[in-house]
């Protein structure tokens, strides 16, 4: 708990302490910013099928980050969480992550940003997202360019998720293609009476 360390970033999978990080991480009450960066092992829509073709060192990376998610998913302190470039297709990460954003109840700002989403796992983040019980804290969230994969009504339900967070500020749904069943979400979360959005960023939606 050094009181000078508050913000993170991590990029290297390779290394085999990354179990420790995370439980560091998670453990940490003093940090308030997490940035994880690039684990991008090649996209595969099909989960069951991810470890086909991967040689040594992109299995040991997968069970890397792994542990790493793990260790965060304990973190109680958080307030801005960046996924750069990880590709959330395995179960055991996605469960780690759930938990985080479910149990976090300091957590004011969500991004993710060329995160890769399947059908699977945008279902899982946005059941996440429906389950979090302190929804207030959450001012900002950002999904830039992860649909790819995915289908329009799966980010759909992901845009639905947000129903009951009152006071996001910022919501970007950058590239995201969310289609019909986000745009009416979408109608729905602007039209209650207690939202409090003052940015909206909804480019190459195919919108119109």
């Amino acid at each position: 708990n050094d009181p000078e360390i508050t913000h993170v970033a991590v990029y290297c999978w390779e290394r085999d302490y990354a179990q420790e990080e995370g439980q560091w991480i998670g453990s940490n009450t003093r940090i308030k910013k997490l940035k994880i960066n690039s684990f991008n092992y090649e996209f595969i829509e099909e989960p069951e099928l991810l470890l086909l073709g991967q040689d040594e060192d992109d299995l040991q990376q997968e069970q890397n980050f792994v542990a790493f998610c793990r260790g965060i998913a304990c973190n109680r302190s958080i307030q801005s969480l960046t996924l750069y470039q990880c590709y959330l297709n395995n179960s055991a990460i996605l469960a780690a992550m759930a938990t985080f954003l479910e149990q976090n109840n300091d957590l004011k700002h969500i991004r993710l940003d060329e995160s890769q989403l399947s059908d699977e796992s945008t279902r899982v983040l946005a059941a996440a997202l429906s389950r979090r019980v302190k929804k207030s804290s959450i001012i900002a969230i950002e999904f830039e360019y992860n649909g790819f994969g995915c289908l329009p009504e799966v980010r759909g339900e992901l845009v639905s998720a947000l129903g009951g967070y009152h006071n996001l500020r910022k919501l970007s749904l950058w590239q995201y293609e969310i289609g019909i069943n986000g745009c009416n979400a979408l109608e729905n979360l602007l039209q209650d009476p207690k939202c409090k959005l003052k940015k909206l960023s909804l480019p190459w939606n195919n919108i119109g």
